[in-house]
């Protein structure tokens, strides 16, 4: 099977999220000339999307194998958006707690499904 374009989707995806931590180190830093929380959001969105369209290659296509974990991505991407929709507009600072040790699981997630999506390809 052809993954190129998942692992293009999910690579966008990873991206994203290692933009995410740039951006979280710009605006907790406190360093000036960007508006980082935004920057932060921009990329939330991407990675979200980018999820949502490798999940439902995989699940098009029926792998299972990559479908069942994108799905998983996908759900703590969304839960990690609301964590961090809490923490900046509800002021709910407290909730970094979770929401930092998330994105580790988040990044480890998309790394396991580029060395899945690759397997894959191989077999």
């Amino acid at each position: 099977m052809n993954t190129r374009a998942f692992s293009i989707l999910n690579g966008l995806m990873l991206l994203s999220v290692l933009f995410q931590g740039l951006s979280a180190g710009g605006f907790l830093g406190r360093v000036g000339g960007v508006d980082w929380r935004q920057l932060h959001e921009i990329f939330a969105v991407v990675a979200v999307l980018c999820s949502l369209a490798a999940t439902i290659f995989a699940m098009v296509r029926r792998r299972r194998d990559l479908a069942v974990p994108s799905a998983v991505l996908l759900v703590l991407l969304i839960i990690q958006t609301g964590l961090g929709e809490a923490i900046s507009k509800g002021g709910q600072h407290a909730l970094v707690i979770v929401h930092v040790p998330i994105a580790l699981l988040v990044m480890g997630m998309g790394v396991y499904l580029s060395v899945v999506g690759r397997a894959v390809s191989r077999a």
